[in-house]
């Protein structure tokens, strides 16, 4: 019997990933079960699993740690024994919502945070992963949680957090990176089949009836902040990381990664994430400690 395959929707709070979710689930991927009821802050739909989010912010709390930790989840937390019982919990989970499914969709934000953790978990459940990484320009994602009381570097170094550790989980594995504005382009229901061909999924060839509902679902006016690269460049307030990461991952959907570099794009890519991260640590510590911060011009 083949395994069930997971798609793992990997993205930073604000960041699309409940469009992206739903988008995906039309074209047959199983969600969970215990569904997160729709709010005033996302009057759509969350799709994601009660369950899970629960879960994740104990394991979060459990290492003195939550949505807002912008620091690297500590690899020590695997070695005590809450770890064995925490990821006996998220197979049991796993097993109510999708012990029945072919190919599911499971989305947390926090997920990002906790990427080995439910890497294992879903090995022990008997699923094989796959993963999204969708990304969204970090002023538009500042923004949008500034708007909800999120002071806006707290909100910054989160997205770089977020970012930094979910493509960092998955370089051994199928994977593909989304930008949140595709959701909201006319043809966003190519892109999405064009996704899933790239997850080697391409038997979810969709229909008219599936167009119609993701042209239903997801409106422009849904999109309420617009910003490119160019005006991220511009933000002198922002990171060099903040900027270095965008930007690559931009050049990495786009395939614009630098023809002159002797790297494989692959590679020069990986290389760049590995730069961000180490100037990220620095920034975090001058920030941290009332040191200005050196300036990309």
């Amino acid at each position: 019997m083949a395994k069930p395959i997971c798609i793992l929707i990997l993205g930073m709070h604000r960041s699309g990933t409940s469009a992206l979710t739903k988008g995906l689930s039309l074209f047959g991927l199983d969600l969970p079960q215990d569904l997160l009821d729709k709010s005033k802050d996302n009057p759509h739909g969350y799709w994601e699993s009660r369950a899970v989010i629960q879960l994740n912010d104990e394991i979060l709390q459990s290492a003195k740690s939550n949505l807002l930790d912008y620091h690297e989840f500590p690899s020590s937390w695997y070695e005590q024994e809450q770890y064995k019982i925490y990821k006996e919990q998220a197979v049991k989970i796993l097993k109510d919502n999708f012990s029945s499914s072919e190919i599911f969709l499971l989305k947390d934000p926090r997920i990002c945070k906790l990427t080995s953790f439910w890497l294992r978990s879903l090995q022990a459940f008997g699923a094989e992963v796959r993963a999204v990484i969708p990304f969204r320009n970090p002023l538009e994602v500042v923004a949008s949680m500034q708007a909800r009381g999120i002071y806006p570097k707290i909100a910054e170094a989160c997205w770089l957090r977020y970012v930094i550790d979910a493509e960092y989980r998955t370089r051994h594995m199928i994977r593909e990176f989304f930008p949140c504005e595709y959701l909201f382009q006319e043809g966003n229901y190519n892109l999405l089949k064009e996704l899933l061909y790239n997850l080697k999924l391409s038997s979810l060839n969709g229909s008219k009836a599936v167009r119609d509902e993701l042209a239903s679902f997801i409106k422009k006016e849904d999109r309420h902040y617009h910003y490119d690269a160019k005006d991220l460049q511009m933000k002198q307030e922002y990171w060099n990381a903040t900027k270095i990461i965008y930007n690559n991952l931009e050049s990495m959907v786009h395939r614009e990664l630098c023809k002159e570099q002797k790297r494989t794009p692959n590679s020069f890519f990986r290389y760049q994430m590995d730069l961000a991260k180490r100037i990220f640590e620095k920034e975090i510590y001058f920030w941290e400690n009332g040191c200005p911060v050196e300036r990309s011009e």
